[in-house]
């Protein structure tokens, strides 16, 4: 999954252009993020997402990719099977995310 924000100034300069530069001088910004998602972060509110996001958006970071979402004995998601809830302990970290997401100009696209 991937959190998007269109940025006009990507496309913009000619050179080598897109996300790698904006053309002869111009130096290469990082504009996209791994979260890997942790214990430490497992219970994190919408609120704090939201702020992380826009922490993120503010450094001109437009793209996060979430690494990955469970690994056992953890589950960053809330469990829908048996299975899964016996094995894992289950946050509702994503659905945070998600839910954090909607509340900022952060457009999602999937990836």
């Amino acid at each position: 999954m991937s959190v998007n924000s269109p940025n006009p100034e990507h496309d913009a300069g000619g050179g080598t252009g897109g996300r790698d530069g904006g053309g002869p001088g111009v130096p290469p910004r990082l504009t996209a993020t791994f979260i890997q998602l942790t214990r430490a972060v497992a219970t994190n509110s919408v609120a704090e997402w939201q702020a992380d996001l826009n922490r993120l958006k503010a450094l001109g970071i437009d793209t996060v990719i979430v690494q990955w979402t469970a690994e056992p004995p953890v589950a960053y998601f809330q469990a829908d099977t048996n299975e899964l809830r016996q094995c894992c302990e289950t946050y509702g970290t994503l659905e945070n995310f998600f839910e954090a997401v909607k509340g900022t100009e952060w457009p999602c696209t999937w990836a």
